[in-house]
C-alpha cells in the first residue's frame, strides 16, 4: 500500500497543466513567449504595439489579446510586421488547437522572390488548420497573393475578423487555394487587387465555406470585385451581403472555368458595378432565390418647388413645361 501511493506521487508530479504566459511582464515579445509555451498554454498579450513578426512554430497554443471580444483591447493591441513578408505564420502543421485571437495585424508586405514569400502579408497559412478569431487584418501587402492573408492546403477557420485596406495581385483580403477554409461573421471592405481579380477574397480550388460575410467597397482592376471562384473550386456563399463593389467585369462575383461549382443562398446584392454577376461558369442557387438586388435610388425631389424639369435652372423651360401641363378647366 506504501509503495502504490509512492507510485501515485510521482505520477500526479509529472503532470502539468498548462499555463498563462504574460507579454510583456514575462517575455517582452511575442515571439519570444510563443518559444516558451507548450502545449495548451496561453499567451496573453498586454495592449501595445509589437513591431514583431510571429510564427506558431507547430505549437498547439492560444495567443490572444487580454480580452478579445472587447474592440477597444482589440484596438490597442497591434502587431506590426514593419515590413516583414508575414506579420503572422502557421506553417509547421498547425490544427484547430493553435488559435490567435484579438489583434490588428499590419504592416505585413510579402514581396519576396518566390512562393511563399511573396503571398501573404498580414498571414501565410500553409499546409496548416489554426483558428483565427476577432482579428483585424488591415494595411497588408503582398506582390502575389492574399495581401491580407493567404491559406494553402488548409482546413481553417476565420471568425468574426475583418479584412481591410489590403492589396495584392489576387485575393486583397484573402486568397484560397486548395483549401476548404470556414469563413464566418466577416467583414471585407476597401481591400484591392491590381491587376487581378478577387479584390476581398480569390478562392482556387476547394470547398471554401463562406457564412455572414460582407463584401463592400473592394476594387479589382481584373474580375471579381467581391469574390472570385477559379479552377475546380466548389465555394458555398450563405447569407452573404455584396455592396458597392467594382471590378471589369463581376462587381460582386465572378467564376472562371466551367469546372467551378459555386452555390449561393439567401445573399443580397446592392450597387455592384458594372454588374453583380459574371464569369464563364453559372452559379448554383439550388432551384431557390438566392438573392435580392437592390432596387435604384428614389430620386431626390428638387429643393425648388419652381425647377420644374429638376435641371437645378429656374427658366423659360420651367415656365414652358407648366403652360403643357396647365390644361383645360373642369
Amino acid at each position: 500500500m506504501r509503495w502504490f501511493t509512492l507510485l501515485l506521487i510521482g505520477c500526479v508530479s509529472v503532470q502539468s497543466s498548462a499555463a498563462d504566459i504574460n507579454v510583456p511582464a514575462d517575455h517582452l515579445t511575442i515571439q519570444a513567449a510563443i518559444l516558451a509555451a507548450n502545449t495548451g498554454d496561453v499567451v496573453i498579450v498586454a495592449p501595445n504595439t509589437y513591431p514583431e513578426s510571429i510564427d506558431f512554430l507547430g505549437k498547439a497554443i492560444t495567443v490572444r489579446s487580454t480580452d478579445p471580444n472587447d474592440p477597444v483591447v482589440v484596438m490597442q493591441t497591434i502587431i506590426d510586421g514593419t515590413g516583414f513578408d508575414h506579420v503572422v505564420q502557421c506553417v509547421s502543421g498547425e490544427g484547430p488547437d493553435t488559435v490567435l485571437s484579438g489583434f490588428i495585424i499590419t504592416g505585413g508586405n510579402a514581396n519576396g522572390a518566390s512562393f511563399p514569400n511573396r503571398d501573404g502579408g498580414g498571414m501565410l497559412i500553409l499546409n496548416s488548420s489554426p483558428t483565427v478569431m476577432n482579428c483585424t487584418f488591415k494595411g497588408n501587402a503582398s506582390s502575389n497573393s492574399g495581401g491580407g492573408m493567404s491559406i494553402f492546403n488548409s482546413n481553417a477557420a476565420v471568425t468574426n475578423c475583418l479584412f481591410s485596406e489590403n492589396s495584392s495581385m489576387s485575393g486583397g483580403g484573402m486568397y484560397n487555394q486548395g483549401s476548404n477554409t470556414v469563413i464566418t461573421n466577416c467583414t471585407f471592405i476597401d481591400n484591392v487587387t491590381d491587376p487581378g481579380g478577387g479584390a476581398g477574397m480569390f478562392n482556387r480550388g476547394g470547398s471554401p465555406v463562406v457564412s455572414d460575410v460582407l463584401f463592400t467597397k473592394n476594387t479589382a482592376v481584373g474580375g471579381g470585385g467581391g469574390l472570385v471562384n477559379f479552377e475546380f473550386c466548389s465555394t458555398t456563399l450563405v447569407n452573404c451581403t455584396f455592396s458597392g463593389n467594382s471590378a471589369v467585369s463581376g462587381g460582386a462575383v465572378f467564376t472562371f472555368q466551367n469546372s467551378s461549382t459555386p452555390s449561393m443562398a439567401d445573399s443580397l446584392f446592392c450597387n455592384n458595378t458594372p454588374d453583380h454577376i459574371s464569369g464563364e461558369a453559372l452559379v448554383d442557387d439550388g432551384g431557390n432565390i438566392f438573392s435580392a438586388y437592390c432596387p435604384p435610388p428614389i430620386p431626390v425631389p428638387p429643393s425648388c418647388p419652381a425647377d420644374i424639369n429638376t435641371d437645378t435652372n429656374v427658366n423659360v423651360t420651367d415656365l414652358l413645361a407648366l403652360l403643357a401641363a396647365w390644361g383645360a378647366c373642369p
